[in-house]
């Protein structure tokens, strides 16, 4: 406890807090998405409470600085030169152009590295908000799995890639409505920001499957023996920060992705697995998205475990962020009555767990408190 206290790691705790104060005093309000016509309809107040929750989240990754990567993206636009030509950025070899040209820009403006950080954390933010909003059958158990689940530190660190990860979770929509040509034109936008979102291509097609159907089955298959066999195809599709960095070295040096990673986001795709027809049975394209995403996200996980945490074990986020929708959806729709208290016990017990377990060495250090900051830490 003591630990927590020094490295301000009760910073990530409080966010269970607040779910737990927030869910007790507005459970009444939390008014059950209606889905009709193919298209959800939220009650206004329950996008005002998940945007409650998701802005203490956002408040704090806001005006950190010192976490994990933060001090790489400090020391990078405290040392980026904003007289550059913004033609000549996306001319030359810069790995994120448009994310440079909005760094550009907010430094011919005189921000500082505060409004950087915390327009950033906002941005993500806001879209997290957004999709839990209008999507969730509970956004307190979605904010929940989203803390439990970790997902929440990527607005910590690796806060470029989860900002594209943001931006297409909040448009889901395009994808379940076949919008295939405004989709292209936000990842092509995106590449410039995280070139790994061009694997949102493909998946783009893998996600409007049919949930278990055997289309899904061929090519996740195929991509899985591609990845193992070929796995230098996929540097490009990561930060180009790292292709200075031998593959088959990296390889052989990375441990992969922590197998407990895998057995809990495999957890929402067994439970679809077991009620498959009475999730069926809703004809839900939006469920049926997020089942495919999971299902997705596992299978990136499990060649992560046996190949490279660096290099396969960064995609699957993409995917992932769809379990803090499906679960929820699971629990509350499809899972008998009998049943739920001890599923719902079950997931707060083993994500709690979990988070610990993946946190216990976490720290967070701000300068907008000075008791909390830890730059010599």
């Amino acid at each position: 406890m003591e630990t927590i206290k020094v490295t301000n790691a009760w910073v990530y705790y409080s966010f269970f807090l607040v779910i737990l104060v927030f869910g007790l005093l507005f459970l009444k309000y939390e008014y059950a998405p209606v889905f009709s016509n193919g298209e959800y309809k939220r009650n206004k107040n329950v996008m005002i409470i998940s945007f409650i929750l998701i802005g203490y989240i956002t408040f704090w990754a806001a005006i950190r600085n010192g976490v994990a990567d933060t001090s790489t993206y400090i020391d990078g636009y405290k040392m980026l030169n904003s007289n550059r030509n913004i033609i000549e950025v996306f001319r030359g070899e810069e790995k994120a152009p448009l994310f440079t040209v909005y760094q550009i820009i907010l430094k011919r403006f005189g921000f500082d590295y505060h409004f950087y950080l915390a327009s950033i954390a906002v941005i993500s933010g806001i879209c997290i908000a957004y999709g839990i909003g209008a999507y969730s059958e509970s956004v307190f158990f979605s904010a929940f799995v989203f803390v439990a689940s970790t997902n929440c530190m990527w607005m910590f660190n690796g806060i470029r890639q989860f900002l594209v990860v943001a931006i297409i979770f909040a448009s889901t929509r395009l994808i379940v409505k076949k919008k295939l040509f405004k989709f292209l034109i936000l990842v092509f936008i995106l590449y410039f920001v995280h070139n790994s979102c061009i694997i949102m291509i493909p998946i783009y097609f893998v996600l409007n499957f049919k949930p278990w159907s055997w289309q899904i089955a061929v090519c996740i298959l195929t991509t899985m023996a591609i990845v193992l066999l070929f796995p230098q195809l996929f540097v490009e599709l990561l930060d180009s920060g790292m292709k200075d960095y031998n593959l088959a070295e990296q390889m052989q040096e990375d441990d992969g992705v922590n197998i407990l990673r895998v057995f809990v986001a495999a957890a929402p795709a067994i439970l679809a697995y077991v009620y498959r027809s009475k999730i069926k049975e809703n004809d839900n394209r939006y469920v049926d998205l997020w089942v495919n995403a999971s299902v997705i996200t596992v299978c990136l996980y499990a060649v992560g475990v046996i190949s490279s945490g660096i290099f396969v074990g960064r995609l699957p986020i993409y995917t992932e962020i769809y379990n803090i929708l499906l679960l929820p959806f699971i629990l509350k729709r499809i899972i008998p009555q009998e049943s739920k208290s001890f599923l719902y016990a079950a997931c707060v017990g083993f994500y709690i767990l979990f988070f610990y377990l993946m946190q216990k060495n976490a720290y967070y250090t701000t300068d907008l408190f000075a008791s909390m900051n830890l730059k010599s830490f």
